[in-house]
């Protein structure tokens, strides 16, 4: 984020002309320009007290630099809103975008599960075409930043984790508070570090060569809801105490992902699996960088299920096969 940005809507200029700025923005004609910047105003000020006439000129010249800059840094960036609770088009409030006029958005109607008819075969044509409108953008515009949050069923989320698997754009994550109700931003640091633990006490492959992996971090999963043909097939990660917002920053949310992964690494290389079952009971950022971590020649057939709260059981589930690269092959539907 330029200097000239932080000027036009986020904090004074000065905050952010230190070291520490330029070592995390180190594009070299971003400092030159933001330099040459600092001149010119100082050398309007200069000029205005010394000739009034002559600082007319400058100031009309620092104007014109002000806008070739602006429009030279200017990055394409989208905001994409994965809704998956209600049949209307909602997205991110207002508040969450409101210092920046530079963001250009792409809001994305994926699944709708907030209604008594929810169809799940309408739910995967729409992430197809997600998928084709989300890659076209990426190639056609240029993206460099991608901001995505929104509330959606574990499997779906995860499901469109795998769009933003070895992209060069940069990934930021947003996350709706249950306290404040309110999105926000992933924190710098910890603010309550969170242990992660596994128990592979059952972690055997069933008769089918099949296995599944049990998350609980935002609520405790109870084995007896899990398949017959699983529960006694399992490693289970688990956190002491589980909440819904167990993580609120970018370093433990990662921290935890790499667990699950490294878990998922361990399975495929030890026991060599078909299939590995996901039981996952996380919030928004986790379940999208599950998906993108998923990768082909690294995983077997990743088939992630979604827990139906009033039946305490997993109806159904999505199969993320990560060697097809065709997107109606990768991820299927599978009704359990």
């Amino acid at each position: 984020m330029s200097v000239i940005t932080e000027v036009f809507g986020f904090k004074k200029a000065i905050e952010k002309i230190s070291p520490d700025y330029f070592k995390n923005n180190p594009a070299l004609i971003e400092i030159i320009a933001t330099v040459f910047l600092l001149f010119m105003f100082k050398l309007i000020i200069f000029t205005f007290l010394k000739n009034w006439e002559s600082s007319i000129v400058a100031i009309a010249l620092w104007i014109i630099y002000l806008i070739v800059y602006i429009i030279a840094i200017r990055r394409n960036e989208v905001a994409i809103f994965i809704n998956g609770i209600s049949e209307q088009n909602i997205s991110f409030s207002k508040y969450v975008f409101s210092n920046s006029s530079w963001i250009r958005r792409l809001f994305v109607k994926s699944v709708s599960s907030g209604h008594n008819n929810y169809d799940l075969n309408l739910a995967i044509a729409r992430l197809y075409e997600d998928y084709k409108d989300f890659k076209s953008t990426l190639e056609k515009n240029n993206i460099e930043k991608i901001y995505v949050g929104g509330l959606c069923r574990i499997p779906f989320l995860c499901a469109y984790g795998t769009f933003f698997h070895n992209i060069p754009a940069e990934i930021v994550m947003i996350e709706k508070s249950h306290d404040t109700n309110r999105w926000t931003f992933l924190n710098s640091t910890a603010k309550s570090p969170q242990t992660t633990k596994i128990d592979s006490t059952n972690c055997k492959p069933n008769k089918e060569n099949e296995i599944a992996i049990l998350v609980s971090f935002t609520f405790p999963i109870d084995v007896s809801s899990v398949p017959e043909k699983l529960q006694d097939h399992y490693s289970h990660i688990y956190v002491k105490n589980s909440a819904r917002n167990l993580f609120m920053d970018t370093k433990s949310i990662n921290q935890a992902v790499n667990k699950i992964i490294q878990e998922i690494d361990r399975i495929n290389s030890t026991i060599k699996p078909s299939i590995i079952h996901l039981f996952l009971s996380v919030q928004t950022a986790v379940a999208l960088k599950i998906g993108a971590r998923i990768q082909s020649g690294m995983h077997p057939i990743i088939q992630i299920h979604n827990f139906d709260a009033q039946t305490k059981s997993y109806p159904w589930s999505l199969k993320i096969t990560p060697m097809e690269t065709e997107i109606k092959n990768k991820i299927t539907l599978i009704n359990n």
